[in-house]
């Protein structure tokens, strides 16, 4: 793995899904001319080795009907990203809040929470969810 991607944090690798939709099949972002990337991310092998590391643990499973949008507000604070999951059968979403400086494994957690939660009793789950990214 390339030393630059040992620094890189999750608002980093956030930066670079959103400006590189096309490339990993994601769907259209409004943020997709905004760049704030580590210059160290130009480098190709570094892009290969967030697709092979990252994305994997966070794209979608082919029978998945779960949707993922990115957004951040205009007047949000610049540490965080909001990742948006959607149930596309059931029409119900769970707001994940991505702040820098988390971790891939904690962004993990909060994908892998936020998915549970669109499959099972939505309100019992929202609570939970709240509780565990509270602690």
């Amino acid at each position: 793995m390339p030393e630059t991607l040992k620094r890189l944090n999750a608002t980093d690798c956030f930066d670079y899904f959103m400006n590189n939709f096309d490339s990993i099949q994601q769907e259209e972002s409004k943020f997709k001319d905004h760049t704030n990337l580590d210059p160290d991310l130009k480098h190709q092998e570094v892009y290969l080795a967030l697709k092979k590391n990252y994305l994997n643990n966070i794209s979608q499973i082919e029978e998945d009907p779960l949707q993922i949008k990115f957004s951040r507000a205009k007047n949000a604070v610049r540490g965080f990203i909001i990742a948006t999951l959607t149930n596309s059968a059931t029409k119900k979403d769970v707001v994940i809040e991505i702040n820098r400086g988390e971790s891939a494994e904690s962004v993990e957690r909060s994908y892998a929470n936020g998915r549970k939660t669109l499959r099972e009793n939505y309100a019992s789950s929202v609570y939970e969810m709240k509780k565990i990214n509270h602690q």
